[in-house]
């Protein structure tokens, strides 16, 4: 399977991406059950606030799709230090187990390729996922990403009511 990875970004007022097709991503995580997973905290839980979300300023946006232009992979940087971000990844069902660690992979390397006047921007990308999320945990653990610990309380979990531990995640360039 090949794919690309397509910036959301706008340029002279128009966005590399249509708003429909952002929207669309929404209920393709929203359908594929992944919407609680990926927005844990429930803060994005309609259309329009996800294009609200990727479309302010501080969420650097990304997809990646398939050879036949499918969206097989949403993620975005944002919290920008001088030289670190903290990373958000989506991928949907049909590369799970088959493509999801090595899109994973390229889109990191596409991030740590970034430049400003030759030097590059980020030296390390962190992350954070609720520690009740396995899967999340095991899939950037297979990205290369160090596990820090975990931070008592400062997720939601799937009881909305009910705060959970955060793990705590980084990648460096080159490692």
């Amino acid at each position: 399977m090949n794919w690309r990875i397509i910036p959301y970004v706008e340029n002279n007022g128009m966005r590399s991406i249509t708003d429909e097709v952002m929207l669309s991503i929404f209920h393709k995580i929203e359908d594929s059950g992944l919407k609680e997973m990926f927005f844990y905290s429930g803060e994005i839980d309609t259309p329009e606030k996800f294009l609200f979300l990727v479309k302010a300023k501080q969420n650097f946006v990304n997809i990646v799709v398939d050879e036949n232009d499918n969206i097989i992979f949403v993620s975005w940087l944002n919290d920008f230090g001088p030289n670190f971000a903290f990373a958000h990844f989506c991928a949907f069902p049909e590369i799970f187990g088959t493509y999801s660690v090595q899109v994973g992979k390229d889109v990191l390397k596409y991030w740590f390729n970034f430049e400003k006047d030759g030097e590059p921007i980020l030296d390390t990308i962190m992350g954070k996922v609720p520690a009740v999320n396995t899967k999340a945990v095991h899939y950037i653990k297979k990205l290369g990403l160090t596990i820090l610990g975990t931070i008592p309380h400062l997720a939601h979990g799937p009881d909305k009511n009910k705060r959970v531990g955060d793990v705590i995640a980084y990648i460096t360039r080159g490692g």
